[in-house]
């Protein structure tokens, strides 16, 4: 079981990926051009056409087919369902979905799905509800809520400082080399795990002072669920069911390992290799994983429930104006990480939408709501999409280009990429080169991101002289799939994809 199931699981409850140190969050896709002109995974803040909402009768048939537009891009062999949910004004809440729940069956949008770090906004507006209530600060200490007894973990470190991932605590997911925590969560599936025994076995030292840097961790998550179980007086999924998910009638979401799971889940698509590349692990016993998530991940919904979730919070109806200015607050750090409060933000064209993105085991997911217009979205696949030439992003795209109807003529000449990029080899086994050349002195930056737009490696952010530049990188660590690489200079942006064996 351990080989079989690692290759997903150092993205599992991040938005990130296998090295995720930074969320630099952006929506990619093909489209933004003009459906198949072009195979640029580009950052959309970079584009500033205008995109205006039109509202017609054709909207929901349109997403349909601009979703199996995308679906057929993919490689033939690469099974998936999407489901998909919007919200926007004036109009009735609709979900659909295209492609398969298994290998026959259509897929269902009633069906269940793990809705991974998306759960970090449930444990971050608990707390900021509690704060509401005056019952705890965010610059409150753990020291003052939780015993000193964790190794690795400062008491000094504020309750602020977990939720926006500058805490420097180990992430016990992804900072291991020898991912000791995950081989024991999959090697006995059916074994439940508890917050106290994972922090107090599998976090090693801090990566920084706290508060001086950023370095995405779901350790974070596991100490402020914790804290929220301390000062909301009850047990954490007792206090999200008081709160949120019964007053707001979300009747298909679940605390995964506690609750009852009363639907079906969606099967799951995990691709192992090139030659087995679909397996099945819609069977596989969920209470290790799950139990091993916690307030970092743990959460299961449909996507019915949670567009009525991502649209509520970010439209200040869950919790106060002050608490929801605070989550959206996006803290900018030197290397261009961003990150809020339990929060990301993604630009498209002129407008952010502020929400998460979700990976477990075979499921990805992106929830995001437009705050200045109030449009919401949630997007999943039930697969790993390591295997295929399409992501979740890319149906991101797809359904905003229709809801917003962008079209080629809304992005400026202006904004194409002025640089140039040869990769090689590409796909890649052990190294990755980079070779660019620059007309004029500029700051270069040069990162590669996972399949579902976070940051995973900066591999130059400094100034250069004009000529022919490269840069190496090693591949050894990086699991199979598809990459993206973005290269910014003064004189542009390019981006592209990046295949490892």
């Amino acid at each position: 079981m351990k080989n079989a199931i690692i290759l997903f699981l150092l993205a599992a409850v991040l938005p990130a990926g296998a090295l995720a140190q930074r969320s630099s969050v952006f929506l990619n896709s093909r489209p933004l051009s003009g459906p198949g002109e072009v195979d640029l995974h580009l950052p959309l803040g970079l584009f500033s056409g205008a995109a205006a909402p039109l509202y017609d009768t054709t909207l929901e048939t349109r997403i349909i087919t601009a979703m199996n537009a995308v679906y057929k891009r993919d490689r033939a062999d690469a099974k998936h369902g999407i489901g998909v949910s919007i919200s926007v004004p004036g109009r009735p809440q609709w979900s659909g979905a295209i492609g398969f729940d298994d290998e026959t069956t259509p897929m269902d949008t009633n069906l269940a799905f793990e809705i991974a770090s998306n759960t970090k906004t449930f444990v971050t507006a608990l707390i900021m509800k509690l704060q509401d209530n005056g019952m705890i600060s965010i610059k409150d200490t753990i020291g003052k809520w939780l015993p000193k007894k964790y190794p690795n973990v400062s008491g000094a470190i504020t309750i602020e400082q977990l939720l926006n991932h500058s805490s420097g605590i180990y992430d016990y997911l992804n900072d291991d080399p020898t991912d000791a925590a995950l081989y024991a969560f999959y090697d006995d599936p059916s074994t439940p795990w508890t917050p106290d025994s994972i922090l107090m076995t599998f976090v090693g030292p801090p990566n920084f002072k706290p508060g001086t840097s950023y370095r995405y961790s779901n350790t974070n998550f596991l100490l402020a669920g914790m804290i929220a179980e301390r000062a909301g007086g009850d047990k954490l999924n007792v206090l999200l069911h008081k709160n949120f998910i019964d007053p707001l009638h979300l009747t298909r979401t679940f605390f995964g390992g506690v609750d009852s799971v009363t639907i079906p889940f969606a099967h799951n698509w995990t691709p192992l290799d090139t030659l087995n590349p679909e397996i099945d692990y819609h069977g596989l016993d969920k209470t290790g994983q799950l139990t091993g998530a916690w307030g970092a991940g743990n959460m299961i919904s449909a996507t019915g429930d949670l567009i009525q979730w991502v649209n509520q919070l970010y439209t200040g109806k869950v919790v106060s104006k002050n608490a929801l200015k605070q989550m959206m607050t996006m803290h900018k750090w030197p290397d261009g990480s961003s990150y809020g409060l339990g929060t990301q933000s993604a630009p498209y064209y002129t407008k952010t939408f502020y929400g998460h993105t979700g990976s477990l085991i075979g499921f990805k997911s992106a929830m995001f709501t437009n705050t200045a217009d109030s449009v919401s979205l949630v997007v999943y696949m039930n697969s790993d999409a390591i295997y295929k030439d399409v992501s979740v992003n890319d149906y991101t795209i797809a359904v905003l280009n229709e809801i917003y109807r962008v079209v080629k003529s809304a992005v400026p000449e202006s904004s194409a990429p002025s640089v140039s990029v040869e990769v090689y080899p590409n796909p890649a086994t052990d190294e990755i080169h980079f070779a660019f050349r620059i007309d004029r002195e500029s700051t270069v930056r040069l990162a590669l991101y996972n399949e579902i737009g976070e940051e995973i490696r900066t591999l130059l952010n400094e100034p250069m002289t004009s000529g022919v530049h490269s840069a190496t990188m090693d591949a050894t660590r990086l699991h199979s799939g598809t990459y993206f690489y973005r290269l910014q200079t003064g004189e542009g942006m390019t981006a592209g994809k990046v295949f490892v064996k």
